[in-house]
């Protein structure tokens, strides 16, 4: 955030209402059951929008419930700012096609505008707009607000460089050492299959009432929702997404209890490192498993077929120690460069 600010403090601005399209989302007009349950049309609410990308949904509406509100498809790419609650004003960019609640406002860029420009764009207006929610209890803000907010107009080749700076440094968040992974353990065959290494545990909707603390986390295939006071899930297993978000394995160091949208995956440990089993599930492509359209859905069936190899335990963690090494040094360096560009930013305003 700090690098889109400085290479765009100087330009000209324009407003949501002259570069964007905005739409609003739709809810089902009653709670009829058949709106909703056995649904498989995601269904994002403004409470699962917090700064980041957004892979998959907890929520599902069924076709009858899409028709029976104005709730309209939302193509994947797209900026959306949540409008009403405790994260009013805050910015989501959806990697997936999808709906939303009526709390939910989208923003459609027009031609001159790229998607995770716009998003970047938006995300530092995050102050503004939360300044600009009314109302104590239940904070919300108007998409007129939301309208009249101007971003930096840079040039759409000034917004391609900057989208690839940030494009590539996704891709090398595993890649440090994604190939050390796959030299260290490809001569190991690849011939067990999984239903022999692990469980896999259905998640299973929360039965009680939930909030922001509590003793374990609620859990998504996008990782921590709320905290509650059951657990369903032991600590170092891993969760991978059921629906929407299929490819992105996160480790849970705690208890936790999983929702319906994921997985949770527990590895006999006396044969497989949970840690390294995390790996080697960063590195395999899972979507490969997908056999739906518009959703990427995974099923136990398809998963417990995956065959992986199992090298001795020792090798397991001896690269397991270098992993965690790895991210403990990246750790230091973010730290390092985040207070160097505090030094810069003092040594800069008083310069100027």
């Amino acid at each position: 955030m700090s690098q889109f600010i400085e290479m765009f403090k100087n330009i000209p601005s324009v407003k949501i209402a002259d570069c964007c399209i905005t739409v609003s989302g739709g809810t089902p007009n009653t709670k009829k059951i058949e709106y909703y349950d056995g649904g498989d049309i995601p269904w994002l609410s403004s409470g699962e929008i917090n700064q980041g990308y957004i892979f998959s949904t907890d929520k599902y509406i069924t076709q009858l419930g899409l028709e029976n509100s104005s709730a309209k498809w939302v193509p994947a790419n797209s900026v959306v700012i949540a409008m009403y609650g405790a994260t009013a004003g805050k910015v989501g960019f959806i990697k997936i096609p999808l709906t939303t609640n009526q709390a939910v406002c989208t923003l459609l860029p027009n031609d001159g505008f790229e998607p995770l420009y716009l998003y970047y764009a938006t995300l530092s207006k995050t102050s503004w707009m939360i300044s600009q929610c009314r109302g104590a209890a239940q904070p919300n803000i108007s998409q007129s607000i939301i309208r009249s907010m101007e971003i930096p107009m840079a040039t759409i080749d000034e917004q391609k460089r900057f989208c690839k700076l940030l494009t590539q440094a996704d891709k090398s968040k595993f890649g440090d050492f994604k190939s050390q992974f796959i030299e260290m353990f490809s001569k190991y065959p690849s011939e067990t299959p999984w239903h022999k290494l692990l469980t896999i545990i259905n998640g299973k909707v929360y039965p009680e009432e939930y909030n922001d603390i509590g003793t374990y986390p609620i859990c998504g295939s996008a990782g921590v929702m709320y905290y509650g006071e059951k657990k369903l899930c032991d600590a170092n297993t891993i969760i991978l997404g059921r629906k929407g978000n299929i490819n992105r394995p996160i480790y849970m160091e705690s208890d936790y209890w999983i929702v319906d949208t994921a997985f949770c995956l527990d590895v006999n440990k006396s044969i497989l490192h949970p840690k390294y089993f995390y790996y080697w599930c960063c590195q395999y492509d899972f979507t490969k498993l997908n056999k739906q359209g518009v959703l990427p859905s995974l099923t136990r069936k398809d998963l417990e077929k995956i065959e992986m190899s199992v090298p001795p335990m020792a090798e397991q963690k001896k690269f397991v120690s270098i992993a965690e090494q790895a991210d403990k040094s990246k750790s230091y360096v973010r730290i390092a460069l985040k207070n160097l560009e505090s030094i810069l930013g003092y040594c800069i305003r008083q310069v100027a």
